[in-house]
């Protein structure tokens, strides 16, 4: 899949994302690179939101299962890593595993 494609994907499937102005830059097999500016990702102390920065990182094979899961009728667990890059320097790390429950 080309990093545009990837992208208008993500913007039709998961809204936040054009919200959050996430672009995809690269979509290789080995891995997804994808980008937000952090304006509208802003909490009130300035720093970007934990949630946006949690919302960025799994490819997209592992939200395809996740929704697979969901749409079972069955709740998913998605595996986040998120590398936090400001100007080309590392700002933050984010790891976890979340769980997500089925409407």
């Amino acid at each position: 899949m080309q990093p545009t494609e990837l992208q208008t994907s993500l913007h039709e499937r998961i809204p936040l994302s054009r919200a959050m102005g996430v672009t995809v830059p690269q979509a290789e097999p080995t891995g997804v690179v994808l980008s937000a500016p952090l304006a509208p990702n802003v909490n009130h102390s300035g720093t970007v939101f934990g949630g946006s920065a949690a919302a960025v990182p799994p490819s997209p094979a592992d939200w395809e299962r996740l929704l697979g899961t969901l749409q079972r009728g069955r709740m998913g667990r998605i595996a986040v890593r998120t590398v936090l890059d400001c100007e080309g320097e590392r700002v933050g790390e984010l790891e976890g595993e979340f769980a997500v429950i089925p409407a």
